[in-house]
């Protein structure tokens, strides 16, 4: 699982060396750059009833598609998290202290658990 994650999340000459990285023996780049931006790296999985975008940016500010799954992001919120983007962008691309770590574990919980009330599901402790 940790090497189809790395796999997947390879930002080309940046987080590799290489323009990509292989996992199975086949190339792979993060999402992003494999589908339509407004997918957000989340292409629609053949056969599947819907797929859920999760972003760790404001999707309004984005201009993410769900298409139809929803997107779970910090613009479940009404202030879009409380962090800008230029520093969601910093912490994105260098590493981040515990205390981001902390911060930006619990804001990613708390979105899941809104978009899971809205949609209906049950929440866990």
């Amino acid at each position: 699982v940790i090497d189809a994650l790395v796999a997947s999340s390879t930002i080309p000459l940046y987080s590799a060396v290489a323009p990509c990285s292989r996992w199975r023996g086949a190339l792979c780049v993060d999402g992003f750059f494999g589908c339509d931006r407004r997918r957000f790296g989340a292409p629609l999985a053949r056969g599947a009833g819907s797929t859920v975008v999760v972003c760790p940016f404001p999707a309004r500010r984005l201009s993410l598609d769900g298409g139809g799954g929803g997107v779970i992001s910090p613009s479940l919120r009404a202030d879009d998290g409380g962090i800008g983007m230029e520093q969601l962008f910093a912490w994105a691309l260098e590493p981040a202290d515990d205390a981001a770590l902390d911060l930006l574990h619990e804001r990613g919980r708390d979105d899941a658990e809104l978009w899971l009330r809205r949609e209906g599901g049950a929440v866990g402790a």
